[in-house]
């Protein structure tokens, strides 16, 4: 039986609108943008996202970061580690994983360090296709729209590289001058109900998360240690070999270029860190505390007594 088409119209100007969905109305237009998505599976944007072609190990890590996204909800998740552990593979494995739980599935980078409003900008149309016609919209503005966003539906946001925008050789996990906005980010999606996920990388901790982590906050942290040994003779096929993932790979391809594949003449070599492995260390250790640099002298002194 059909409803009375004045009757249906007269209820529905009745109908109260939140104070958010006003503002996305006076931001981006009155075409209702929170309505579910008329689709079988996610809407996904991957941006720049690595393309993972092999993957090796790291099972439990996924099980766990999978479980914590899934099946616990977890509204904020970092994986943490050294330069080249293999996080942004990670991110991307579990992003690949869990995408068809999520609605819409974001991939950013923020190894150009783009500025938080910029960020915003890019997620919002994504979101919703309508442009921001407002271009003076303000930083508080665009999270509330986010945020409206993340309750209503059902979003996975991966941002990598995140250590791209905090203070270099300090180890405090602060931000940037200038990128303030995403220690602001961090909390209100952090802090807010609702019922997405941020997936973040970085090579270090931000140190706004810090005090709102917990085993079973809603909020969790993972620190990737160094790849177990039968995972590494996939990469190198050597028996009882462990370290860093992209330092292996640089290594291994250093081993079929200039010796055929053989392991051996290569070690008689005697130096075995050089090129993307040297500029791999200079990366990580730029990004080290001056007491932390001061530890590794004097352990590179007495190492040589």
């Amino acid at each position: 039986m059909l409803l009375d088409e004045a009757w249906l119209g007269t209820l529905l100007l009745h109908i109260e609108v939140s104070p958010v969905s006003r503002l996305v109305e006076e931001t981006i237009g009155t075409t209702s943008v929170f309505a579910p998505p008329a689709h079988s599976g996610p809407r996904v944007d991957w941006g720049d996202a690595p393309g993972v072609t092999t993957f090796y190990g790291r099972e439990w890590e996924l099980n766990l970061l999978t479980s914590w996204v899934v099946e616990e909800r977890c509204r904020v998740v970092s994986v943490l580690g050294l330069g080249g552990i293999g996080k942004s593979a990670l991110a991307t494995r579990v992003m690949h994983w869990v995408a068809e739980r999520f609605e819409v599935v974001i991939w950013r980078s923020l190894r150009d360090t783009p500025a938080c409003e910029t960020l915003l900008d890019e997620c919002l149309q994504v979101l919703a296709p309508q442009a921001l016609r407002d271009v003076s919209v303000s930083l508080e503005r665009r999270l509330g729209l986010l945020l409206e966003y993340l309750r209503n539906m059902r979003i996975l946001l991966v941002l990598d590289n995140l250590e791209a925008i905090l203070e270099e050789g300090q180890g405090t996990g602060h931000m940037r001058a200038g990128y303030e906005g995403y220690a602001r980010l961090l909390l209100r999606l952090a802090e807010t109900e609702h019922q997405s996920c941020l997936l973040l990388t970085s090579r270090e901790k931000p140190s706004d998360l810090v005090p709102l982590e917990g085993s079973r906050a809603l909020v969790r942290a993972l620190r990737l240690a160094r790849l177990d040994a039968d995972s590494c003779k996939h990469l190198l096929a050597e028996k009882d070999v462990a370290g860093n993932p992209l330092a292996l790979k640089i290594v291994a391809q250093t081993i079929v270029d200039l010796f055929e594949g053989q392991i051996a003449p290569f070690l008689e070599q005697g130096e075995v860190v050089f090129g993307g492995v040297r500029e791999l260390l200079d990366q990580q250790y730029a990004r080290l505390a001056d007491l932390e640099r001061t530890l590794l002298c004097w352990l590179a002194i007495i190492r040589e007594h």
